[in-house]
């Protein structure tokens, strides 16, 4: 290796010598090739002219002399550096316009590479990855049907003969209390096996992990807190072992700190190790974790839990029929909600990549025929095809390498957006990452693209033929063949650019018709306010409902309260689980009809503005004691009771956690209101009245319906809480903002495509005004004839748009055509926007065209301007 650099620098020092050599006998073999000419009756200049067309026959050409030489294939290589780099100083401009355009693309490929490295393909950050696996339940038909339960862990654990180790982690994050200090806080919560971390193969950064004999305790009070909780309320502090967490009004001793990079599935603040005993088998809150013995395959470890499925079958019939355990790699869990996420950016940034790359190539064709008198001389002089392919594949490598510098920029910037747009948080990625591995891809993609956009028009340059390019005069004109090829670049830049836009504006017209949906409620000074109370003080039922009783006093009393109410889960805000109801008539047989349930006050609806349609509303009288009643929703009365008068009717309701059906009967029926999913029709919704026992208990929020200003009213609301409640945690929002933070993913989505397509269409648009200037400036000569023979300014202008406007009608064809198999991709995002819909085809249609029709306006006035005189004294 050090000889080969040595030589390298020993032939760039001594270069200018040799190549004096090499011209002075080079000159020689000329000048004794022209005489022998002269000497056959040819004049001097054509025996000339005619030896410097035969020359590349000689057998002692430049090129041969270098390769006589030890080490000619560095200098060749050096060479084509060296002119590559001073042809690259002589046209800044042009650089300048190549380096702008691919940085482009190249930017928006490394971005798109460098979070799919970072989430799917980089190795995840755990001891041997490539034996962990991620058990999930399987049901019937149905894979991944979600979380098992802890005694069916248990028992998988203890049967199991194919894993080292397998663990368990709760699928879900509680919102807890921490009281103790001077405010109380909000910290995250989970549940795992004392051997989830022994599993990863992760060891605590301070203190140690659970023990055995901690999980089968009946609630060990210990925790392992993380460490960005760690350094913001324990200042790093090394005595954070010897401190306790009071969480819910419970003491937790911290025995360990989880290292500063660890991060498993999701952001958790504090860990608490599984509780047995309180896990029955119809429970499902656990997924498994298992660490595969070493030789043991994936496909082995599922026939392993497949056995042990069976035997839980047959054991407990009631709990576990028709379920199993199916495991996917850990690598694949985390990033499954990734795959089809990237797919949509990542088509985009190919296609910016592909315009910008026939924008490049269309370029150097135009360059290329420019330089063929170049080109020809140096054939002339002995260079092969495969030397001049060579070098002209090496100018457009060194244009695209600061292409791809610049692209790095372009990729942090995107990456950014694309981070915020994807559900990357899964695999703990939140900020842009630009490691060896991205930035040798976006070398490897400049390099690449150099290659690709410069390996035809080296080809067509090569190929040129000497005799018309060595005389003198002017230049031969473009071969046809060119004028195609850069015709088809421009056609396939606008096509594409049709793709993005129709994509966008599917995406766009979606957002506005989501944005204009009716929600079956009045949103308009409607405040939510949803506070957390200490579990443990406020236990028993009459507690809490005091409680609420006196904010809903004392918030009602507030100047420019209208009403207010409680729900136990806020529209749009809080999703919640669904749950079974079927009507009471049908047989017991019948299929429970699934739908969200929620636990309101009186007052609720009319607060809302969710209007009784029918029988009346929940009134203080609807407690325990009474007959259990509840209101339904339009479609779900249609649903259960058809055409019949539902008020006065009962259905039954399916109780999730103790397996019993609840008959209730229907007092009101309320318009249908989205209040899970906005994109999602009126959902078939069960209202419960507060005041009696529900399924679920615990926390409700308060919706508060305002005359005016509600700024104001938040921080009186939160302080009427905190002052009944010391503890309590309050967090008040306006309806509005909810409801605008809900479409806030797929506005994100529109923003991204929306670049896309503009970086698209501003690319296609240099494309064709590059063409078409180039064309003018080849036909010139002809343009001066035209005119010099009587055609007017009209017909010039009329023939340079004339071939615009076919290169566009092509594109825009082409376009229409691939757009739609192209939307299939945008087609989960849209509402209520048909893939087909033809006002956003006919408004990209009219966007490109009018932005191409100044791309062709601007070379075809140029046209007009040129003068025959001039134009034809250049010939």
């Amino acid at each position: 290796m050090f000889h080969v650099i040595r030589v390298f620098l020993s032939r760039l020092l001594h270069r200018d010598r040799f190549e004096r050599d090499l011209h002075d006998e080079i000159r020689f073999h000329l000048e004794v090739r022209a005489a022998d000419l002269e000497r056959s009756g040819l004049t001097a200049d054509e025996a000339r002219r005619r030896a410097t067309l035969e020359f590349g026959g000689i057998q002692k050409t430049k090129e041969q002399l270098r390769s006589d030489r030890p080490g000619a294939g560095l200098d060749a290589l050096a060479q084509d550096l060296r002119l590559s780099v001073r042809r690259l100083r002589r046209e800044p401009a042009f650089a300048i316009t190549v380096a702008l355009t691919l940085s482009l693309g190249i930017g928006a490929a490394t971005a798109v590479f460098g979070v799919l490295s970072t989430t799917l393909l980089s190795r995840i950050p755990y001891r041997e990855p490539d034996r962990l696996v991620v058990g999930q339940k399987s049901f019937r038909s149905q894979a991944n049907a979600g979380p098992v339960s802890a005694a069916d862990y248990i028992d998988y654990r203890a049967q199991s003969r194919s894993f080292d180790e397998l663990a368990a982690l709760q699928d879900f994050i509680g919102s807890r209390i921490v009281t103790g200090g001077q405010e109380p806080w909000e910290a995250t919560s989970t549940r795992v096996t004392w051997n989830l971390l022994r599993t990863l193969g992760v060891e605590p950064a301070l203190g140690r992990s659970f023990l055995p004999e901690e999980e089968a305790q009946a609630d060990a009070q210990v925790a392992i807190i993380s460490y960005q909780l760690w350094q913001n309320r324990f200042g790093g502090r090394p005595d954070v072992l010897e401190r306790t967490l009071v969480v819910e009004g419970s003491p937790l001793q911290i025995v360990g700190v989880l290292p500063k990079t660890f991060r498993f599935i999701r952001d958790v603040d504090v860990w608490r190790v599984m509780r047995r005993s309180a896990e029955a088998r119809n429970s499902h809150s656990y997924y498994l974790v298992g660490r595969m013995r070493a030789g043991v395959s994936q496909a082995q470890a599922q026939r392993d839990v497949d056995a042990i499925s069976r035997a839980l079958e047959r054991e407990y019939p009631e709990s576990n029929k028709d379920k199993g355990l199916g495991l996917i790699s850990l690598q694949q869990f985390l990033g499954g909600d990734l795959r089809m996420g990237l797919l949509l950016p990542a088509a985009a940034a190919v296609c910016l990549l592909l315009i910008a790359c026939a924008n490049v190539a269309g370029l150097l064709l135009a360059r290329g025929q420019r330089r063929q008198q170049e080109v020809a001389m140096r054939a002339a002089l002995g260079a092969s095809r495969w030397r001049l392919v060579r070098q002209l594949l090496t100018e457009s490598v060194v244009l695209t390498v600061p292409a791809g510098m610049a692209g790095i920029g372009v990729a942090y910037l995107l990456q950014g957006m694309l981070l915020r747009l994807l559900p990357v948080s899964t695999v703990g990625v939140s900020r842009p990452v630009l490691d060896g591995t991205v930035l040798l891809f976006a070398l490897g993609a400049s390099v690449v693209t150099g290659l690709v956009v410069g390996v035809v028009p080296a080809l067509r340059g090569a190929a040129v033929s000497l005799t018309p390019h060595l005389g003198t005069g002017r230049q031969a004109c473009e071969r046809p063949g060119g004028s195609r090829l850069r015709s088809g670049l421009v056609v396939a830049q606008i096509a594409i650019s049709v793709v993005l836009l129709v994509g966008s504006g599917l995406v766009v017209r979606s957002l506005q018709r989501l944005s204009a949906v009716d929600f079956g409620f009045s949103a308009e000074h409607l405040l939510a306010a949803q506070f957390k109370l200490p579990l443990r003080t406020y236990q028993k039922d009459s507690l809490s409902q005091a409680f609420y009783a006196s904010v809903r006093e004392q918030v009602g009393a507030l100047p420019g309260v209208k009403s207010v109410a409680f729900v136990n889960q806020v529209p749009i805000l809080d999703r919640g689980a669904i749950w079974g109801a079927r009507a009471s008539e049908l047989s017991v047989t019948a299929e429970y009809d699934w739908m969200p349930m929620r636990v309101v006050s009186a007052g609720y609806f009319a607060t809302m503005g969710i209007p009784i349609v029918a029988g009346r509303d929940f009134s203080d009288a609807d407690r325990e004691g009474a007959p259990a009643v509840a209101v339904i929703s339009q479609s779900l009365a249609r649903k259960f009771f058809g055409d019949r008068d539902p008020v006065g009717r009962s259905f039954l309701f399916y109780n999730n956690f103790n397996y019993q059906e609840v008959p209730y009967e229907v007092i009101g029926v309320a318009r249908d209101a989205r209040i899970m999913n906005p994109r999602a029709a009126s959902n078939p919704t069960v209202y419960l009245s507060m005041l009696q026992p529900s399924p679920v208990g615990g926390r409700s929020s308060l919706v508060v319906r305002t005359a005016g200003e509600v700024q104001g009213l938040a921080r009186s609301i939160s302080a009427i809480v905190r002052r009944l409640e010391p503890n309590a945690l309050v967090s008040v929002r306006t309806m509005d903002d909810v409801i605008d933070e809900s479409f806030a993913g797929l506005r994100r989505t529109t923003l991204y495509l929306g670049l896309f397509a503009g970086l698209a269409l501003l690319l296609a648009a240099v494309g064709l005004y590059g063409a078409l200037a180039y064309h003018v400036s080849q036909t010139e000569h002809e343009i001066g004839v035209r005119v010099a023979i009587g055609a007017t300014r009209g017909d010039i202008l009329g023939m340079v748009l004339q071939r615009g406007v076919l290169l566009v009608v092509i594109g825009l064809g082409l376009g229409v055509a691939v757009a739609y198999p192209g939307t299939r991709l945008v087609r989960s995002l849209l509402y209520e926007t048909a893939p087909l819909d033809p006002a956003t085809y006919l408004l990209a249609t009219l966007l490109l065209g009018a932005v191409a029709g100044v791309a062709c306006l601007v070379p075809a006035l140029r046209a007009m301007r040129i003068e025959p005189m001039v134009a034809l004294r250049s010939e």
